[in-house]
């Protein structure tokens, strides 16, 4: 995994099977064994970088029992994750609609990965009484997703220079006022 981590470091998605069983000194058809395809080592090393910058929304539930406290972790933890993957998930961004059936395969698995994070804060929020009534999961899931996704930062932060700190700031607000019911809002 450390020589795939450096090859993409250097190359960007643009890795290959062989490449990486040459950085690391094994044959071709260990690396194909244990990743079995080009969109395997991709979906491997987003989910290591999970476990690297420690991604867990699980440990956000567990230590915020808040609806407005957690809503407000999970945008910090967001912010400081995408800023560390922001070069990888970019590619991955602009991959998602071409050709690469790779990118468009790591693509669906980091949305998964992420619907399936923000599911269990909604249900978290459902089940303390803290998301509105006028909101289902499934719906909520989407807002969150969209409001904290990779894109919405980039115009925000990178394209009109906002800070990451007004970036937190704002989305925090933005999902705190659209699914925190309003008694539970102070």
């Amino acid at each position: 995994m450390e020589a795939a981590r450096d090859l993409l470091e250097e190359s960007g998605l643009d890795i290959r099977l062989e490449d990486v069983a040459k950085r690391a000194g094994v044959s071709r058809q260990a690396v194909y064994l244990h990743f079995k395809s080009r969109t395997g080592l991709l979906v491997e090393l987003f989910e290591l970088m999970d476990s690297i910058l420690k991604y867990d929304v699980g440990s956000l539930i567990d230590k915020t029992p808040n609806g407005v406290e957690l809503l407000q972790a999970l945008v910090e933890q967001r912010v400081k994750y995408v800023s560390k993957i922001y070069p990888y998930a970019s590619q991955l961004i602009a991959n998602r609609t071409g050709d690469d059936v790779s990118g468009r395969a790591v693509y669906e698995d980091r949305q998964k990965a992420r619907r399936n994070d923000y599911r269990l804060i909604i249900n978290q929020l459902k089940n303390g009484g803290f998301l509105s009534d006028q909101w289902d999961v499934d719906d909520a899931v989407e807002v969150v997703r969209v409001t904290l996704s990779i894109p919405n930062l980039q115009n925000l932060v990178i394209e009109s220079g906002m800070s990451q700190k007004k970036y937190a700031e704002l989305m925090t607000k933005t999902l705190v006022g659209a699914l925190i019911h309003p008694k539970k809002r102070a």
